[in-house]
């Protein structure tokens, strides 16, 4: 329930406050004074977004502020929003002229998703847009929804039905994927498979390199080798023996003078060194082979390397492991993406058929409904001067969508002998505006929401029918806070409280004021609302007559 509003430098309104009675209030004025600038400033308050033009002094900040009385149940979300729960909570609404927002909740700084969030289930605004959406089929199911109380299970089925976009959306991404990779998977395991039967270990081509080229000059370096040996230790004359006779020499002198003996010895190791490498260079040269067919296997294998590194442009076969343990990988992601579609066509089908069985739920439960509903809004229909009013809810089952299978139309009849019809085809203005106030007055039966404000839903009604309809709003506000502008007198005087917006022209610059009538101003606005300025004896007893009847 609102206690009391602020707004400031908004518009044509420099401030104003007021504090809204707890049952019945109305707002009147002439067209134009600044009854939608209220609303409008309302409308900011609960989330919408502001336009700069509606700042009224380019140099001030324009403030909405509302104190409303929040029920206990809401201490909930105030915890899960982490904000300080009070039996009295504020809002508002900050606008800088450099266009900057800010909204708070209890002086702490929140998102425009938090306060739209409290703020719808604090008030349900009627304008005179929602009455042109009656004839929507969104509205209409909304409408059917709210009377059966299908939140909770509306809610389970969308985020199901969400479930199911996603997956099928994720399906269809992985089968591009697949039919791309399927072009290049046979290439891609091709290529694996001539790298894997290669199976050249890190080293190799040094080493068969090595080995071809050995193989390759096998007589020369055999030869050479029996030289060496020869010329060491082979032949009658070599240079073993050579050195044997100058360690002969030296000696000699080592027996006259031991300042050589360094000369002796090193030479004496020298020759014991090239005593044990001559065996070894012997051996060398007879391990020397020449196998023209292992020669031509060598020859080959190096070739099918030079091929792979050149096909793969690469110099080593390190290079060529990495690429082959790159197509092992994308081979297995292959693998992966075709197991990942089973599995999420798997998926699918269970949350197809879990999203069709809520449907169907859901379309049980309002075709239950509609039997109610049109039981309950005849009667209505007709204390507002419709007595041969006919309304008829039918359902077209369509394809699974956000709200389930269900295309929900409310027929409609104002007069006797004709048939019921889609709405936009059969009511008038002032029919449309009975009809949506019906619907908001069962909707409110089934609703916790503390006030509902009605702007002109009261459009193209006048007389008898208006008194009805003022007295169904009485009976509305004793559960709710009810706040309406309207432009009949009927609906004025059966109010708790009656506001006036009227226009200043006093100043610069014209201004929207709003006052709070006392008894005998009201009974002159009224008044005026039946005659216009030239109020007559008449139309004050009639005005003084709709307040007491």
């Amino acid at each position: 329930m609102i206690k009391h509003l602020l707004i400031k430098n908004y518009a044509l309104i420099q401030h104003l406050e007021i504090q809204p009675d707890r049952h019945f209030n109305v707002i009147t004025g002439e067209t134009g004074a600044g009854k939608s600038i209220i609303l409008g400033a309302i409308g900011l308050l609960l989330g919408e977004r502001a336009d700069r033009k509606a700042i009224l002094t380019e140099n001030e900040k324009t403030i909405i502020e509302g104190t409303f009385e929040v029920q206990p149940k809401l201490s909930k979300w105030f915890e899960d929003q982490e904000l300080d729960f009070d039996n009295e909570c504020i809002l508002r609404r900050e606008f800088s002229p450099s266009g900057k927002s800010r909204a708070f909740i209890n002086d702490t700084p929140v998102s425009l998703d938090v306060i739209k969030k409290l703020s719808g289930q604090l008030i349900d605004i009627h304008s005179q847009h929602d009455t042109l959406n009656l004839a929507s089929g969104e509205f209409q199911l909304q409408f059917v929804d709210s009377i059966a109380e299908l939140e909770g299970e509306l809610k389970t089925y969308q985020n199901t039905y969400i479930n199911l976009k996603n997956n099928t959306k994720e399906l269809e991404k992985l089968k591009n994927e697949a039919a791309a990779l399927k072009k290049e998977q046979d290439y891609h395991q091709f290529l694996y498979q001539e790298l894997e039967e290669a199976d050249f270990q890190e080293g190799e081509q040094e080493k068969l390199e090595s080995d071809l080229k050995i193989a390759q000059h096998a007589e020369d370096i055999k030869a050479n080798f029996a030289q060496v040996f020869e010329l060491l230790d082979g032949g009658e004359v070599n240079i073993n023996s050579s050195l044997h006779s100058c360690l002969h020499h030296l000696e000699k002198v080592n027996e006259v003078t031991t300042n050589y003996k360094e000369l002796k010895d090193r030479l004496e190791q020298a020759a014991i060194e090239l005593k044990e490498l001559a065996p070894e260079i012997y051996q060398a040269g007879e391990q020397i082979e020449w196998d023209e067919q292992q020669n031509l296997l060598m020859q080959e294998r190096l070739d099918m390397l030079y091929k792979l590194q050149q096909k793969h442009q690469v110099q080593t076969i390190g290079e060529l492991i990495k690429i082959q343990h790159e197509l092992a990988d994308k081979l297995a992601h292959h693998t992966e993406v075709d197991g990942n579609i089973i599995r999420l066509e798997q998926q699918k089908e269970a949350l197809h058929q879990q999203a069709q069985a809520l449907a169907n739920k859901l379309s049980d439960k309002r075709i239950a409904a509609f039997e109610q509903l049109e039981r309950k809004l005849l009667p209505l229909l007709q204390s507002l001067g419709m007595p041969h009013a006919r309304a008829k809810l039918t359902r077209e089952e369509i394809p699974l969508g956000i709200t389930g299978t269900d295309e929900i139309q409310l027929l409609f009849s104002a007069n006797k002998g004709i048939d019921p019809a889609p709405i936009r085809n059969v009511a008038s203005g002032g029919e449309f505006s009975r009809l949506m106030f019906c619907l908001k007055y069962l909707l409110a039966g089934k609703v916790t929401l503390p006030t509902l404000i009605f702007d002109e839903i009261d459009t193209g009604i006048s007389g008898e029918i208006a008194q009805m309809m003022a007295k169904n709003m009485k009976s509305l506000a004793k559960q709710h806070q009810l706040i309406v502008i309207s432009h009949l007198p009927q609906i004025a005087a059966k109010a708790d409280a009656h506001y006036l917006v009227y226009k200043d022209d006093t100043g610069e610059v014209t201004k929207s004021n709003m006052k709070h009538l006392e008894e005998n101003d009201r009974l002159l606005q009224i008044a005026k609302m039946i005659t216009g300025e030239d109020v007559s004896d008449h139309a004050m007893a009639h005005a003084k007559e709709l307040m007491e009847g």
